[in-house]
């Protein structure tokens, strides 16, 4: 027998080194944990600490489960701790009969709806409250509910997700002739993935059409309870009858025999005619060893496209538009200070930038680049970047739009010497290496050049106010480590 206890001790140490203190005592430590059959329940005190643990832990909460209970946990289930809760209730628990008398996504012919013209980002958050209004009436329980912020518009490309958007936008154009099936997105948790398909979803509801957005512990929870409960048929009929059928996180259908060739049947049907299917997972089809060959080979069948991390220039631009969401101004050297620091995930990056929000409204602080540092020391702290000349170079190219290779090259045109300049003389103030050092490690330059290099920042810091600005920011970022 497992000791329940004993795997959620373990989880819970682990947790503590993954976040701050002060969340770890308000949100973690007030949780306890119970098992039923293979599912571990962990027990909240009410349903805003519910919310909040879906949002921002669950994720990581499975990995330490699998990992402690060595598999034999399938599932982890939050709820609030309420012995005389009924816990067939699915809006609840996520568990049982989600599909007892479900509809998908509202459409003219399934509702007697007004006729739904959606020609902002308004009409989708009135749409979404449609659909909390029947999510919570007995005959619509689990209606796919769309984030009402996960739209195209709200997303922020660069190189690293350029293609997953350019193919998630053109499947939410209506007729469109260029559709791929199925669409496979792949990629680390927290960089955009739910994102854009959920702006598909909301293209498709302008375009009045269909549509069912599963998470994947609620599409298993339902394949589980229709086969069961002899309903597997039914439970197949519901979703055919929609356009669109979203899948998140597919990879967890790995070693559930049963569902797994449920899902088989289903993949057939939605990439045949005029439906379509979208599946994301954490890696690529052909990663997915625990599938056998005749999954491997039908994820691959349509496109397949990547959601990388985001490049220092893609994750400045979301911090500036997620701060102009909140009607906050976010100074550039603040968002490239926060950038360089939250590297591989949008949803952390947000996360740092909420905390400094959070500074500012209790504190009533200016955002400055000294206080965004402070808010943050914490962050920072963990990301302990050493002060070396090859970090400065590195610092200095991407404040200035240049390669490393330029400074360490022979160019002497303006818009390259003075960044090469700036990050020799910040290697005389922040590291202990000499002239001659210094010299050696850019490109093999006399000790004259270093010297000229300090003696001409210090002179323009003292006739430039923007320079001398410039040059504080830098020394600013590069210290934090």
């Amino acid at each position: 027998m497992i000791d329940t206890a004993s795997i959620w001790d373990k989880c819970l140490n682990d947790l503590r080194y993954n976040v701050k203190d002060n969340v770890f005592t308000m949100w973690l430590r007030p949780l306890s944990a119970h098992q039923e059959a293979q599912t571990l329940i962990i027990l909240a005190p009410n349903d805003y600490f519910v919310t909040y643990i879906k949002k921002n832990h669950l994720q990581d909460i499975q990995q330490l489960v699998a990992k402690h209970s060595q598999g034999s946990i399938e599932e982890v289930i939050v709820r609030v701790d309420n012995a005389d809760r009924d816990t067939d209730d699915s809006s609840q628990t996520q568990s049982g009969s989600l599909f007892a008398e479900d509809k998908p996504s509202p459409t003219p012919t399934d509702h007697k709806f007004e006729s739904i013209h959606h020609n902002n980002a308004k009409a989708d958050i009135d749409a979404n409250m449609r659909h909390a209004e029947l999510a919570d009436s007995a005959d619509a329980k689990s209606l796919s509910y769309l984030n009402p912020d996960f739209t195209f518009e709200t997303f922020v490309t660069g190189k690293s997700n350029n293609l997953a958007y350019k193919a998630c936008y053109e499947l939410g154009k209506r007729q469109s002739k260029n559709r791929h099936n199925p669409l496979f997105i792949y990629g680390p948790s927290g960089l955009g993935k739910t994102h854009l398909m959920h702006s598909v979803a909301h293209r498709y509801l302008k375009n009045n059409q269909s549509f069912y957005y599963f998470t994947s512990e609620k599409f298993i929870n339902q394949l589980v309870y229709s086969l069961r409960n002899n309903k597997i048929e039914d439970f197949k009929k519901k979703i055919k009858k929609v356009d669109l059928l979203i899948v998140d996180d597919i990879h967890v259908l790995a070693g559930k025999t049963k569902s797994s060739n449920e899902f088989l049947t289903l993949f057939a049907d939605f990439t045949s005619g005029d439906k379509q299917l979208i599946l994301a997972s954490d890696r690529h089809p052909s990663q997915m060893t625990e599938f056998d060959e005749r999954f491997r080979s039908r994820f691959s069948w349509g496109l397949t496209v990547a959601v990388d991390p985001p490049e220092i220039d893609t994750r400045v631009q979301i911090l500036q538009k997620k701060a102009a969401s909140y009607g906050m101004t976010l100074p550039k050297e603040c968002a490239l200070f926060i950038a360089q620091n939250v590297v591989s995930n949008v949803r952390r990056l947000e996360g740092a930038l909420n905390q400094v929000f959070a500074n500012a409204n209790l504190t009533g602080a200016q955002i400055t680049l000294e206080m965004v540092q402070y808010a943050l020391k914490d962050i920072v702290a963990m990301r302990v970047q050493a002060v070396n000349m090859d970090n400065i170079r590195k610092v200095v190219a991407e404040y200035y739009d240049v390669t490393v290779k330029d400074i360490l090259g022979r160019k002497r045109t303006r818009s390259i010497a003075r960044p090469r300049q700036i990050a020799m003389a910040l290697s005389r103030e922040l590291t202990s290496d000499s002239f001659p050092e210094i010299g050696q490690s850019f490109g093999g330059r006399d000790h004259t050049t270093v010297m000229h290099a300090c003696d001409k920042v210090n002179e323009l810091r003292g006739a430039d106010p923007a320079f001398d600005k410039d040059y504080k920011t830098l020394a600013l970022m590069l210290q934090a480590g």
